[in-house]
């Protein structure tokens, strides 16, 4: 069967990225395409931050820091409150992910 290729490009701010798969090809001396079908399985078969939504991290990392033993301040409940956490923690975790 013949392979299926796809192409993926890289922006010219993304030489972070590119340098990074050349240290990886060279290190652990795969190719590129393996190392990405690698993330891609590794993606499908566990389930990553992007797909857990804002309300999920925010109740997985209160978790971690309670069994890490961590304090956290707590906010009195208000009537108008729907969410456990506030937009501004809510962003705060969305730019850490």
């Amino acid at each position: 069967m013949k392979p299926k290729r796809i192409t993926i490009g890289f922006q010219a701010e993304d030489h972070d990225l590119i340098e990074h798969l050349q240290q990886i090809r060279e290190q652990r001396q795969i190719n590129v395409s393996s190392y990405i079908r690698e993330l891609i399985r590794n993606d499908m078969h566990a389930q990553s931050p992007a797909n857990y939504s804002i309300d999920d991290l925010a109740q997985a990392l209160a978790e971690k820091l309670g069994a890490m033993q961590i304090g956290t301040t707590e906010k009195k409940p208000t009537d108008d409150v729907t969410s456990p956490i506030g937009l501004e923690e809510k962003l705060l975790i969305d730019q850490l992910f």
